[in-house]
């Protein structure tokens, strides 16, 4: 967080004589991404977020996030017949995020926010393996997790106090920080794992009932780029 904070204001130090923001005013709506300067990808979108303001100091916000990661590996047997084995793992994350904010704007530059966000998040994961172990017609699936309990299907609840900054760069396009706190639960989702070898299933079921949750600071390693208009 205090490299994205340097960062912000060095770029708000280079653009000082740069022209002010339009005002904000009903109507006004923006949309923005991550910035890392430091990644090799800079900007990131799969934390898309996009406000509508009610009023000139009042917006309603909405952020997204999407994530999906697919794997497939395939390996031959050294021995006769060649055999092959398979494998497909599968992530998939999707966040949602609505709030409302209160601006307070300082200048033409600088607006100054406080509001509250709700959260929802959801992720599911599997495995497909086909001739398991090198052996024909063994099939191993998994659900809400990959094969050997890693990254397990999960769905989490929170309710977030949010302060942050808006610092306009020329005309709409800003930069921004922010920083929550909040309270969050966490349930990890129920798993299975199935087999068949020669026609024959076999499902193996785990009911998860465990449930955690959170009470404290929350932080984006990631400056907010934006645009509004």
């Amino acid at each position: 967080m205090k490299r994205i904070l340097i960062s912000v204001f060095a770029v708000m130090a280079m653009v000082v004589s740069a022209n002010a923001q339009d005002d904000l005013k009903a109507g006004s709506v923006s949309i923005e991404v991550q910035f890392r300067p430091a990644n090799a990808t800079p900007i990131s979108m799969d934390n898309f977020r996009a406000r509508y303001f009610l009023s000139d100091n009042m917006a309603v916000r909405l952020g997204v996030y999407l994530d999906s990661d697919k794997a497939t590996d395939e390996v031959m047997s050294t021995g006769s017949p060649v055999v092959t084995q398979t494998e497909k793992h599968k992530v998939f994350t999707f966040g949602v995020y609505p709030g409302i904010e209160m601006h307070f704007p300082v200048g033409q530059r600088l607006s100054p926010y406080v509001g509250a966000e709700l959260g929802f998040t959801s992720r599911s994961a599997s495995s497909e393996i086909t001739n398991f172990g090198f052996i024909e017609g063994l099939n191993i699936s998994t659900e809400n997790m990959l094969y050997g309990g890693s990254n397990e299907g999960y769905t989490s609840f929170g309710v977030n106090a949010i302060t942050g900054m808006d610092f306009y760069i020329y005309r709409g396009l800003y930069m921004g920080v922010e920083l929550g706190l909040g309270y969050s639960t966490y349930k990890e989702k129920d798993r299975s794992m199935t087999e068949v070898n020669g026609g024959i299933t076999n499902t193996v079921e785990e009911e998860i009932n465990a449930r955690t949750s959170s009470f404290g600071f929350r932080t984006e390693n990631a400056i907010r780029l934006g645009w509004k208009f």
